[in-house]
């Protein structure tokens, strides 16, 4: 962001905050990985508003808020100048693009009430198994993604939590989180396949 002139170091933590609460990202690691919901949007957004989902667009209005901030140019010209093209645009788009939905992945867990298989949604709260039979069945439970490293400790499937600030961390199944666990793997790092 820096390299292109976009934001200022105060509002990169602000900017990463927003877009991972709203699930366009998410953490692995040191690295920020976009989501199934943040590639549709993306998409979609660069699809619809090519002139503002541009870096150099927003480099040039950072500078224009600067020079409004100095008294150089004038703010209500300078809103003018942007909202008449953008209003137009978005009345266009509104009327032709349909609700953002991510595609439903299958999953291999077969629904317990009626038998189908259950797919994996995205809600609010980061990714679930549902029923696709609903309405006439509305089973629905947490999905534990794994990763393909097994646990370094007995060599269990280890599964993918997160904390209530989604923080992701990783257990391996066989930590039921008693004394009697056949397994007490828990780390916030993720483990790798060779120590």
């Amino acid at each position: 962001m820096e390299e292109n002139g976009v934001g200022r170091p105060s509002t990169y933590a602000p900017t990463i905050s927003t877009i991972e609460d709203r699930l366009y990202i998410e953490k692995e690691g040191k690295y920020l990985v976009p989501t199934d919901l943040g590639m549709v949007v993306n998409k979609l957004l660069e699809e619809n508003f090519k002139d503002i989902v541009d870096v150099k667009f927003t480099a040039d209005m950072e500078h224009k808020l600067d020079e409004v901030a100095e008294n150089k140019i004038d703010y209500v010209q300078m809103l003018k100048d942007f909202y008449g093209p953008f209003i137009t645009n978005l009345n266009e788009v509104q009327d032709k693009i349909e609700k953002v939905k991510v595609p439903e992945q299958e999953s291999d867990v077969p629904c317990e009430k009626c038998g189908r298989t259950m797919v994996i949604k995205h809600g609010k709260f980061g990714k679930f198994l549902a029923c696709p039979g609903f309405p006439e069945c509305s089973n629905i439970k947490p999905y534990n993604e794994s990763i393909d490293v097994p646990c370094p400790d007995c060599g269990g499937k280890v599964i993918i939590k997160h904390t209530k600030t989604r923080r992701p961390f990783y257990v391996c199944e066989n930590n039921t989180n008693t004394e009697d666990s056949k397994c007490h793997y828990i780390s916030w790092s993720k483990p790798k396949a060779k120590k």
